[in-house]
């Protein structure tokens, strides 16, 4: 079974594999994200508790981002976190607007503990990350994340560019295409250059068009292609992109699931390309830090060891 963590077991595939194959002898199981991020049980496997209580598979054999670093097949990747505050408003249908404001890194959890049921305060940061990437459109937000990871992130894209690898590219990943269309046009006013966007529209209606834009983008190995793309989700997961050496993450998807597939499309790893370090510019929320903080323990074992 391969990509086996699509077969959980209420989803009906989980079922009938199992029925299917419960004499199996032997069982040869491979995945890339050992997880699900709805917890879901997926058949044949043995499970361990991971961070922030996810169930992840328990391997009998594994091939991670430490030993792809070893074998030189990854880049290394440095994140440039963002520490700041969120400000947003909720009005309920019944009741009085009720104002936040929390620090990106801010542990909701302790804070109201006692306070707020678990669902609550779930809530709020899931509010919190969402609102952390809104525009100054969106009306709530302040947009300050945006605003410095855009621009920072050009300012690393541009000096990478004229020092190394004078075609890399850069990956803007929003949380919907109207989000992603605002956030290009704001990367427009902060850089001087439009940016390609891809995604499939709304309704689908833009797939075609978009895959066009991405091929074009894919194969363009040269300084004068845009240095920036803004996508939703038709580049986080399949897609090959080897000079993509710059990420802001503007999506408010915490799963670690989606967050591997977006973060990996940074590390893809060009031969004849010297300096090959991948950045990423996120928000330091408690979720994504200990992600980040796992990633962050491979490259310095591997710089340990090298």
């Amino acid at each position: 079974a391969d990509e086996m963590h699509h077969l959980e077991e209420r989803g009906g595939w989980g079922e009938a594999f199992e029925r299917a194959f419960s004499k199996a002898r032997l069982v040869l199981m491979t995945t890339g994200t050992p997880f699900r991020s709805d917890g879901g049980r997926i058949p044949m496997v043995q499970t361990e508790t991971a961070g922030s209580g996810m169930e992840k598979i328990v391997c009998n054999f594994s091939y991670g981002y430490d030993k792809a670093l070893m074998d030189g097949v990854v880049r290394e990747i440095e994140f440039q976190p963002w520490e700041g505050s969120v400000q947003w408003r909720v009005t309920p249908t019944e009741g009085d607007t009720q104002e936040y404001d929390h620090g990106i890194s801010e542990d909701l959890r302790v804070t109201y503990t006692d306070k707020l049921a678990k669902g609550e305060v779930e809530k709020l940061e899931g509010d919190r990350i969402r609102h952390c990437m809104d525009l100054p459109a969106d009306g709530d937000g302040d947009c300050g994340y945006l605003i410095k990871a855009l621009a920072e992130a050009d300012t690393m894209l541009k000096g990478i560019r004229q020092t190394s690898h004078p075609y890399a590219g850069g990956l803007v990943v929003c949380r919907d295409c109207a989000h992603a269309d605002a956030t290009a046009a704001l990367l427009e006013r902060l850089t001087g250059q439009a940016p390609v966007v891809i995604h499939g529209g709304e309704n689908g209606s833009l797939a075609t068009e978009a895959k066009a834009r991405l091929t074009s983008f894919q194969k363009s190995l040269t300084s004068q292609r845009e240095r920036w793309m803004v996508t939703v989700g038709m580049v986080t997961e399949g897609v090959d992109v080897p000079h993509l050496r710059v990420l802001v993450y503007a999506t408010a998807v915490r799963a670690p699931l989606r967050w591997t597939q977006i973060v990996g499309r940074v590390l893809r790893k060009e031969d004849d390309i010297e300096m090959q370090t991948a950045v990423a510019y996120m928000p330091r929320e408690p979720f994504l830090e200990e992600l980040m903080n796992n990633m962050r323990s491979a490259v310095q074992s591997y710089k340990h060891r090298k």
